[in-house]
C-alpha cells in the first residue's frame, strides 16, 4: 500500500506516468531495481510478496488499490493550489 500511494501521488503532482525511479535494496546488500512507472513497481511489489509467501495475490492487489485511492482522495482534499486574492 505504500508504494502505491507514493507512486500515485507522485504520478499526480507530476501529471506523468513516467517516474524513472531507483529503489535500493534493505534485504540484498548492494542491490538496487530501476523502474520507468509507478505502475511497473507496483506489479513488482504485489509479485515479490507473492512470490516471498507473506501474502496471497488477492490481498496485495485490494492494498495497491487502496492505496492509489488514498494517494487520489489526499491530493482532491489537500495540496490544492492557494488563493493570493
Amino acid at each position: 500500500m505504500v508504494a502505491a500511494t507514493t507512486t500515485g501521488g507522485l504520478e499526480q503532482l507530476f501529471h506523468t506516468q513516467r517516474l524513472n525511479l531507483t529503489l535500493s535494496s534493505t534485504a540484498i546488500p548492494n542491490a538496487s531495481r530501476h523502474y520507468d512507472t509507478g505502475r511497473a513497481l507496483r506489479a513488482d511489489v504485489v509479485d515479490a510478496r507473492v512470490w516471498l509467501g507473506v501474502h496471497f495475490r488477492f490481498a496485495d492487489v485490494d492494498g495497491r488499490n487502496l492505496g492509489l485511492r488514498l494517494s487520489d482522495w489526499t491530493l482532491e482534499h489537500h495540496f490544492q493550489p492557494i488563493d493570493h486574492d
